[in-house]
């Protein structure tokens, strides 16, 4: 997640495609090791088609071409790393998300866990934020406005990839899909 930023942002101030490529590549492969990738990979899609959109000097229908190219480019590592991990799932053990679907995956075990009720759930979620970042939301904020301030585009990228993953598993455990462990909001850290 961290290389994908890195060379987000450099996409975002040189538009290089070179750098989008990287940063698409680099979320393929945490693709390969985390679900959060997912999360990840769509907030940074988002990101990516508005930024080059907003970025093309061109007609209309031109920057909304290339704006969906550069979206094209930086998503299709990601879902080629998803659907090759599906398949070869299917091959080895005949289902296509085994981490979801099978009598060892998340599911099943989610369901013979005891859950906290919503308020619960929220009120761990943000004590787990806070012990791994504790001043993650002043830096949160700070960011925020010293880009508004110099209409820096570049804050997108660290909130798209790396909060996008982050949303992805406050998501999950509001949902009682991940059990309440610290390692699922890691990425708060960077």
């Amino acid at each position: 997640l961290v290389a994908s930023t890195r060379y987000l942002l450099r996409w975002i101030r040189t538009k290089s495609l070179k750098s989008l490529a990287y940063a698409a590549v680099a979320l393929g492969f945490c693709d390969l090791t985390r679900n959060e990738a997912a999360g990840a990979a769509v907030a940074g899609l988002v990101v990516v088609v508005v930024v080059s959109y907003a970025q093309h000097a061109e007609a209309s229908g031109h920057r909304l071409t290339a704006a969906f190219h550069d979206g094209a480019i930086f998503f299709l590592p990601f879902l080629v790393a998803a659907a090759g991990w599906a398949i070869a799932s299917f091959v080895i053990v005949g289902q296509f998300f085994p981490q979801f679907t099978s009598i060892y995956g998340n599911s099943s075990q989610e369901a013979f866990l005891t859950h906290k009720h919503i308020s619960g759930r929220i009120s761990y979620e943000l004590h787990a934020i806070t012990s791994l970042a504790p001043l993650f939301a002043v830096i949160l904020v700070a960011a925020l406005v010293v880009a508004a301030w110099r209409r820096d585009a570049r804050i997108l990228g660290p909130i798209g990839v790396i909060g996008g993953a982050l949303a992805f598993d406050v998501a999950a455990y509001l949902q009682n899909s991940i059990e309440n462990f610290y390692r699922y909001f890691i990425t708060v850290v960077p």
